[in-house]
């Protein structure tokens, strides 16, 4: 597997989508480029920053006020 298929396949690879022989040359893509790596590795501490905020409540006539 080269770099340009690893970046393709990224957000099924993180999202754990592919079959496993596809994950498997990922994973194993990732042990040997070390470039990969570190962007697998800032898009995954993203994910985990996004995922951890509060999630945001809307006042109760927001859709009301979004229509005007």
């Amino acid at each position: 597997m080269d770099c340009r298929e690893f970046r393709n396949n990224h957000v099924a690879f993180v999202d754990d989508l592919l079959s496993a022989v596809q994950m498997d040359a990922m994973q194993r893509h990732l042990t040997t480029c070390s470039g990969c790596s570190r962007q697998d590795t800032r898009v995954r501490r993203g994910l985990m920053l996004v995922r951890s905020l509060p999630s945001i409540e809307t006042s109760p006539d927001f859709m009301r006020r979004l229509n005007e």
